[in-house]
């Protein structure tokens, strides 16, 4: 049903989940998201977000944060 209530809103569009919005403006997918972080982008849509440190290391990519496992926490 989500994914119904996805597409009416995006006028239609097939998606895939999840999708991600920041600040009420769709993102993406995984995809879009990849590719903002990438070129550096990501980084200026979360300014102003709080950072919080789990405390959890993540098996994925063991606490590097350069990958998108780190977009997890």
């Amino acid at each position: 049903m989500y994914r119904k209530e996805l597409q009416s809103v995006l006028g239609g569009k097939v998606v895939s989940l999840p999708q991600v919005c920041i600040r009420g403006k769709h993102i993406g997918g995984v995809d879009e998201i990849k590719q903002l972080l990438e070129v550096g982008e990501l980084a200026k849509l979360l300014e102003g977000f709080p950072a919080q440190d789990s405390g959890i290391v993540c098996d994925s990519c063991g606490d590097a944060r350069n990958n998108l496992a780190a977009m997890h926490q």
